[in-house]
């Protein structure tokens, strides 16, 4: 996740998104610094990070439950979503699809962390 290439950070997120799904792997995300490594990421210069964060963020809160997302809001993972969405409302139409996928990414987090 901290690697300079985006190719890496955006593989790291994918990985991450897939191994929530393992119950057991949850305390150790919760407990490892993996939510606050992550969370900048959702305001990464690369749409592809951006898109694989937000991603695997929205899998944690679905496969990790009330648990997951309760530590997303907890450790402060919430601001960077809410800035990317003002970022994005600032633009207006968005005519870009990996775009408009990055917003209803953040939309659908948002909505399961409501």
């Amino acid at each position: 996740l901290r690697s300079e290439g985006p190719e890496d950070r955006e593989c790291g997120c994918a990985t991450l998104s897939v191994l929530v799904s393992d119950p057991s792997a949850v305390p150790q995300i919760i407990n490892g610094n993996v939510l606050q490594e992550m969370a900048p990421l959702v305001n990464d210069g690369n749409q592809g990070v951006r898109r694989a964060a937000l991603g695997a963020l929205r899998n944690m809160t679905v496969d990790g439950g009330q648990v997951l997302c309760q530590a997303v809001i907890g450790q402060n993972c919430f601001p960077p979503i809410v800035n990317l969405l003002q970022q994005y409302a600032s633009v207006g139409v968005l005519n870009d699809p990996v775009d408009r996928e990055i917003v209803i990414q953040a939309v659908h987090l948002m909505w399961n962390l409501w």
